[in-house]
């Protein structure tokens, strides 16, 4: 912008000093200002929808992630539940053996 403005400022200044060349001189300037412009245009579109691409992706590949480490929680849960079982099934065995040492030891020898 600070380009184009600049560009105009001269273009006025050597219009206002030289007449016909300068009204060359500015057409040239305009055709300049028009190219800089349609390029500034572009760069914006172009980078624009990288940005957008690149967001995308990110969120894609967050949402990725999510679903991989809900899948995990899952399975971890799913082990953690298994070993709570085990756990109380163990107690109880260990409490049934205690019982029977009980008994046994609590009949009269013969």
């Amino acid at each position: 912008m600070k380009v184009m403005a600049s560009a105009h400022r001269r273009l006025r200044e050597q219009v206002e000093s030289q007449g016909g060349l300068a009204m060359i001189e500015a057409a040239a300037a305009q055709n300049k200002c028009d190219e800089l412009k349609r390029e500034w245009l572009f760069n914006c579109d172009f980078w624009y929808h990288e940005l957008n691409k690149a967001l995308d992706s990110a969120d894609e590949v967050e949402q990725r992630m999510k679903a991989e480490i809900q899948n995990l929680q899952a399975h971890y849960q799913d082990h953690i539940d298994a070993l709570e079982a085990k756990k109380v099934d163990v107690k109880a065995r260990v409490s049934d053996a205690e019982t029977q040492v009980r008994l046994l030891n609590s009949r009269p020898v013969e």
